[in-house]
């Protein structure tokens, strides 16, 4: 219900970054155990290879999991635990009588509530910094921090170099997937959901910035 809202998403923000964590750590992990770090041009190494695979192993473990665990409730059950079983029967006997009249995608988006709109447009930015992010993290710790070699105008991908630059910056994502856990406990306590996510962009906005400078 409304109430549980900000703690479930508080929950849910938890147990995805704690699950990065591992994700990331998992390349470095996995050179340290001496599985090969390198591999020649257009081939990726094995390290990466075996933590996609240990990845999509865990996944469909945890959808199976889920999937014959937890149990949906049918309408009638939500909206008694809702207390709005009037309403519902009401709104499903609306419906059935125009099932033939639903809204296009076009009508929807006209009539969205400006909540809608709003957020999308932060998400917008959002989205379109994580991806300046994920392209040019990795380059840039390789040319910055483990001098990797140019050939041709181009870092050179199937170098040592580049390789252990990918691992420590699975490491770096880990320590930000951590901060994310402990911001995500402190996300309860806070006076309002918009209040927590506006704190929450202003934090990762200055962090943004912060990088430029480390």
């Amino acid at each position: 219900n409304e109430e549980q809202k900000t703690r479930a998403y508080s929950i849910q923000s938890f147990l995805c970054n704690a699950g990065s964590v591992v994700g990331f750590l998992f390349p470095y992990i996995l050179a340290r155990l001496y599985i090969s770090n390198t591999a020649p041009e257009g081939v990726v190494p094995d390290t990466v290879i075996y933590s996609f695979y240990a990845g999509a192993a865990i996944l469909i473990l945890c959808v199976l999991y889920t999937s014959l665990s937890v149990k949906e409730w049918n309408p009638e059950d939500y909206a008694r635990y809702n207390e709005n079983d009037n309403d519902n029967e009401n709104d499903n006997d609306n419906g059935n009588e125009k099932k033939g009249d639903e809204p296009s995608m076009l009508t929807l988006l006209a009539k969205a509530p400006s909540a809608f709109w709003s957020v999308g447009l932060v998400q917008f930015f959002c989205w379109a910094a994580f991806l300046c992010m994920w392209s040019y993290t990795n380059g840039s710790i390789a040319t910055l921090v483990f001098n990797t070699p140019v050939v041709d105008g181009l870092l050179s991908t199937s170098s040592e170099a580049y390789q252990e630059a990918g691992n420590w910056v699975g490491v770096l994502y880990a320590v930000q997937a951590i901060g994310s856990m402990a911001w995500a406990a402190v996300i309860p306590f806070l006076p309002g959901r918009k209040l927590a996510y506006v704190l929450s962009l202003v934090l990762g906005g200055a962090v943004f910035i912060l990088t430029n400078f480390v």
